[in-house]
């Protein structure tokens, strides 16, 4: 599976400083299993990707509730509270896209030679 990522969360993810990442429960990510391998490219340059194996899946009806347990400090929300990480969420994804889907926040860890 593909997902694309801008420049501050996909560097976080390079450097293993974000080790979850935040995404819509939709019907892409209901694919999702334990043990399969996610490719984050870069929005700015496919050309710049980072693979990882997804070791954990962990399932919220809200971001806000996802960021309120010990995820937190996984999700590369540093400088955030909860509610503005959350908030910002909704950028990407309108509230009622979380209130019909979920979230998930896909815990990873970065593949050895991760440059693909």
């Amino acid at each position: 599976m593909e997902m694309r990522l801008h420049d501050v969360p996909f560097q976080q993810i390079k450097d293993g400083i974000k080790t979850v990442e935040m995404r819509l429960n939709d019907e892409k990510r209901q694919k999702l299993k334990v043990g399969n391998y996610i490719d984050f490219v870069h929005t700015q340059d496919d050309t710049n990707r980072v693979k990882a194996k997804v070791v954990a899946l962990h399932y919220y009806s809200t971001f806000k509730a996802l960021l309120s347990g010990n995820l937190f400090d996984k999700c590369g929300c540093n400088g955030y509270t909860v509610e503005s990480a959350a908030e910002c969420m909704y950028q990407y994804y309108a509230p009622e896209q979380e209130r019909l889907y979920g979230v998930v926040g896909i815990e990873i860890e970065l593949v050895s030679g991760n440059q693909i």
